[in-house]
């Protein structure tokens, strides 16, 4: 799992409102919904999509890298640790911005609630680099015994992954080759 993916399994906190929000569409709600229901729900498709683009680990880990996100199941897509923050901070600003749009008055209370829930998470999402150049307050180092690269991409690659057919097997090697990468980029950043 790359840094993305860590950071993305360490913030699905801040996802599971809206993993949830994307749920409660599908099950039947006894409210009507608001005007701004569907934009709402737009709003949370297109952050759930692009955070799995930020985290191809966390797609695979989810399922969801096929069909469009087929492309994900081969890379980690390392990029060194500083670029990979500042472009989480730039999707996270964007992601709230774009909720922050939608007018809570618009929407019915379950929705207003799931937008409420989502914009406190991308807040606090946007704590610890930009106040402190940390990638979670939760765990300051990158690398330590049970955090890092080196940790949690071989339990990944184990446990996760899956290799069912030989397109499974070489998305495994790519990522392999992606591990040697993370670790030479997490090793810098150290």
């Amino acid at each position: 799992m790359d840094r993305r993916s860590f950071l993305a399994t360490g913030s699905a906190a801040a996802l599971l409102p809206i993993l949830a929000a994307h749920a409660s569409r599908v099950v039947a709600q006894p409210q009507a919904a608001g005007a701004g229901d569907a934009a709402l729900n737009a709003a949370f498709d297109k952050i759930f999509f692009q955070v799995m683009k930020d985290s191809p680990g966390f797609a695979t880990s989810l399922g969801v890298d096929k069909g469009d996100l087929a492309y994900l199941h081969s890379t980690f897509d390392p990029k060194p640790f500083e670029v990979s923050r500042q472009e989480d901070v730039a999707h996270t600003r964007a992601a709230l911005a774009l909720l922050q749009q939608i007018n809570p008055a618009t929407l019915s209370p379950t929705a207003a609630l799931n937008r409420e829930i989502v914009i406190y998470g991308l807040e606090q999402n946007l704590v610890a680099y930009p106040k402190f150049g940390l990638s979670s307050v939760q765990n300051p180092y990158d690398i330590s015994q049970q955090d890092g690269a080196y940790f949690s991409i071989p339990d990944f690659l184990n446990s996760t992954h899956p290799v069912e057919n030989t397109a499974d097997a070489e998305a495994y090697l790519s990522r392999l080759s992606d591990f040697a990468k993370l670790l030479d980029f997490e090793t810098a950043d150290q």
